[in-house]
């Protein structure tokens, strides 16, 4: 599977080595620790859509590290919140 559709705040936990493009789509906001999750479940992450329309709850927290996608090159917040 190299696709990952609509993945949720609610999304299984694990490493998926060949899913290449992602889908981001939720109604409540994202937070940091949910980018984390993220990032260690999709290690050859080339492409991602965010869509959610809500504002971060914890978006001013001194304790959020930068997150980096070594393969990462596509990256569309076309439908997102602004924030």
């Amino acid at each position: 599977m190299k696709f990952y559709d609509n993945i949720t705040n609610h999304f299984p936990n694990g490493i998926y080595p060949y899913v290449r493009m992602i889908s981001l789509y939720d109604e409540r906001p994202f937070e940091h620790e949910f980018f984390i999750r993220i990032q260690k479940s999709f290690l050859f992450l080339e492409k991602s859509t965010l869509t959610n329309y809500y504002a971060q709850n914890h978006k001013y927290s001194h304790e959020s590290s930068i997150l980096n996608y070594c393969y990462l090159t596509d990256l569309d917040f076309g439908r997102s919140h602004d924030d």
